[in-house]
């Protein structure tokens, strides 16, 4: 980690080549013209999806999750961490995508540390290729 005069920090990262490209694609798509600038919109995004779980209260919303069922004990830990976590979970929706993919989505509602929890949970797990999630506060549980 280097701050250099700027006030900038610069970084070095390992990414596999595919996710890298598919990253430049999609930000070049959503009008950045730069790589480092797009980084730093990903991230605010992901640090105020953070805060959203960290702030207490109570949510309704959405985990869904891609994941690989071919990768050994992947179907198994999903529906150990939902089991554990059957008080958040208002329903769950299994599909297949194809022969290797599934498609996972679970509706929750809670308090906020729960709910994030879960979903950290679920990120943890073998075979997971990527969650999105989406909450809304609530006054009611």
């Amino acid at each position: 980690m280097v701050l250099n005069d700027e006030g900038v920090t610069r970084i070095s990262m390992s990414l596999p080549p595919e996710l890298l490209e598919a990253f430049d694609k999609a930000s070049e798509h959503s009008g950045y013209r730069d790589r480092s600038k797009a980084l730093q919109a990903a991230m605010r995004s992901f640090i105020s999806d953070f805060e959203t779980g960290v702030r207490g209260g109570h949510v309704v919303g959405s985990i869904v999750m891609v994941y690989n069922h071919e990768t050994h004990g992947a179907d198994e830990g999903i529906t150990e961490t939902s089991h554990h976590h059957r008080q958040s979970i208002l329903s769950s929706l299994h599909a297949h995508i194809d022969a290797a993919h599934c498609l996972c989505a679970l509706l929750v509602r809670g308090k906020a540390q729960d709910v994030t929890r879960l979903e950290g949970e679920l990120k943890r797990q073998k075979g997971i290729m990527q969650v999105k999630s989406s909450y809304l506060k609530t006054e009611s549980v």
